[in-house]
């Protein structure tokens, strides 16, 4: 009987230190509390028939280098950052859509939201590189 409840405490111990506490994301936060901090880019993709990534963080042999590019996004509706030409960005940005679109004042294109949380901004947008406008899908993560 003693082997058995000690059989049972151990297996008991095992499977609560085996839980994790899984990360839930405050229901309060508003879109501006979430996307307000400095990202990074961690992904970007030619959106077309055939998906292209053109930039991996950490890869080799990108087709683009982003690893220098940011973006600071500030509650009060400013911005600051570098962009894929290493060109340094200032200006004001501002939610649209039921905050489903992202509008920098600087930029030509809007940011379509395809997901936003505290530790990942997911959007679609268009560049315009080397004479030609490419649909592109950009994942970003906090720095």
């Amino acid at each position: 009987m003693k082997k058995i409840a000690n059989l049972s405490a151990i297996i008991i111990v095992l499977f609560f230190a085996g839980c994790k506490k899984k990360t839930v994301e405050p229901t309060d936060l508003t879109k501006t509390d979430m996307v307000a901090r400095t990202w990074v880019c961690e992904q970007a993709e030619i959106i077309s028939a055939a998906k292209t990534t053109i930039y991996k963080k950490g890869a080799s042999g990108n087709i683009i280098e982003l690893k220098d590019s940011f973006i600071k996004f500030n509650k009060d509706g400013t911005y600051s950052g570098v962009d894929f030409n290493t060109t340094p960005q200032t200006g004001t940005w501002l939610f649209k859509n039921n905050d489903t679109v992202a509008e920098l004042d600087s930029w030509d294109y809007e940011f379509q939201i395809v997901n936003l949380t505290s530790k990942s901004l997911e959007f679609n947008t268009k560049v315009d590189y080397s004479d030609k406008t490419y649909d592109i899908f950009v994942k970003m993560v906090p720095q």
